[in-house]
């Protein structure tokens, strides 16, 4: 059992002799997750059209050879208590990858809280994750990389860094994460360092649903079964990205697009961006409704194939196309919708504002005095993985790519 209650998860027997990382064997990283409460479903392989629609066969192949047969899976909190432990892994799912130059504040660990001594971080991009392991609300934390903090963390596979497989939504293990010494500051949520990179693995096990949880400010990831799909509207932009890193999803900030991306490689993928307007009907009654751009949800659900090179948002500007484009989008939702519905994956935050009942910098108080802040009345949400159709054996893979949009048709106007 782990400090939550749960069962760790069993990955096979302890070896004195070998700490799992052997240079010398292909071993496929594919989890053999046999049972587990914490989870609560079993990990299982799913059937062949799930593997057609994803677009990925068989396990992805890693470089540095790990093998997951010696070790344990734990959960955050689990770790954040006791430290790091012998073969032990974090299971997680990126939810974001941000390019940023900045300093991030960061808080000591003082008796289990982050109320110590504050710390600077220099890094060059921010990776927020949540992990599969551990309860809503208390599932997310922050890895910086850069120079001088986890300079290996994307080196697995630089293939798989750049072909669009190393993106929010992926599925990677955490092998043997140092010591939780630092918080963000202001918050609980846990900065982690590692001195091994990032392990890829599939994503073909049943992700254990985790439900929107509102109360404080820290991010909470989210897993939300059974959701129906609605497309509002579909915005085209330009964009300087053609990598599939960032998956487009850090691009837009405060409605203008970034300058820049996360991306580490740029490859020969298309520039344009597709933001769709959403509405989510979740199982319990509740709506969402929110924006959402992903490179990867456009080339597997909307479009026939990637878009060519030399497409751009002019390309969509003619009523007939751009009628398309929506309606394709729409009726593949709808599809889908009818046979049982999406798993989405997502994180919220609630944020904070400036108080507006008191004195403020500027407004009865010195320019240089610090601000008041609340709690945001605002749930923000973010979208980060619309995923497989919970019924794939029902989904017609012919009929599904019948009604996306045809990238070498789609244009033509007469």
């Amino acid at each position: 059992m782990n400090a939550d209650g749960n069962e760790n998860i069993p990955i096979g027997e302890d070896n004195e002799q070998d700490d799992g990382i052997n240079d010398d064997r292909n071993v496929r990283p594919n989890l053999g997750i046999r049972r587990t409460g914490a989870f609560r479903a079993q990990v299982q392989l799913e059937m062949a059209n799930f593997h057609a629609l994803k677009g990925r066969l068989g396990g992805v192949e890693q470089s540095n050879r790990f093998d997951p047969e010696r070790y344990n899976v734990i959960s955050l909190q689990d770790h954040i208590q006791n430290g790091p432990q012998r073969r032990t892994v974090i299971v997680a799912m990126v939810l974001r990858i941000n390019v940023d130059d900045k300093k991030a504040e960061a808080q000591k660990k003082y008796n289990g809280n982050a109320r110590g001594a504050s710390t600077t971080v220099q890094h060059s991009r921010r990776v927020l994750l949540m992990c599969l392991n551990s309860e809503a609300g208390h599932n997310t934390f922050m890895m910086f990389q850069g120079k001088s903090t986890n300079s290996k963390l994307f080196d697995g596979d630089l293939s798989l860094r750049d072909n669009g497989q190393m993106r929010p939504g992926a599925v990677v293990l955490l092998v043997k994460p140092s010591t939780v010494e630092n918080f963000l500051s202001g918050s609980s949520t846990p900065i982690l360092e590692l001195s091994r990179p990032l392990v890829l693995i599939d994503d073909n096990f049943n992700f254990p649903t985790r439900p929107i949880v509102a109360h404080g400010i820290d991010s909470s990831g989210c897993i939300l079964p059974n959701a129906r799909i609605s497309i509002l509207s579909a915005d085209v932009f330009d964009t300087e990205c053609h990598g599939r890193m960032c998956d487009q999803q850090s691009l837009m900030k405060a409605g203008c697009m970034a300058p820049k991306c996360a991306c580490m490689q740029m490859n020969q993928s298309g520039k344009v961006a597709i933001s769709w307007d959403l509405k989510i009907d979740c199982e319990d009654g509740s709506t969402i409704q929110t924006k959402f751009m992903s490179k990867q949800f456009t080339s597997e659900f909307v479009m026939t194939g990637d878009l060519p090179m030399n497409v751009t948002a002019s390309s969509f500007s003619h009523n007939v196309v751009d009628d398309r484009l929506f309606d394709a989008c729409q009726d593949v939702c709808d599809y889908i919708n009818l046979r049982g519905g999406f798993k989405i994956v997502l994180w919220v935050k609630r944020g904070v504002v400036m108080d507006q009942g008191v004195d403020q910098p500027n407004n009865g108080l010195p320019y240089n005095a610090a601000r008041t802040t609340v709690q945001s009345g605002n749930l923000n949400h973010h979208i980060v993985r619309i995923s497989i159709p919970m019924n794939p054996e029902r989904i017609d893979l012919e009929r599904l790519q019948a009604i996306k949009f045809d990238v070498t048709a789609g244009f033509r106007v007469n």
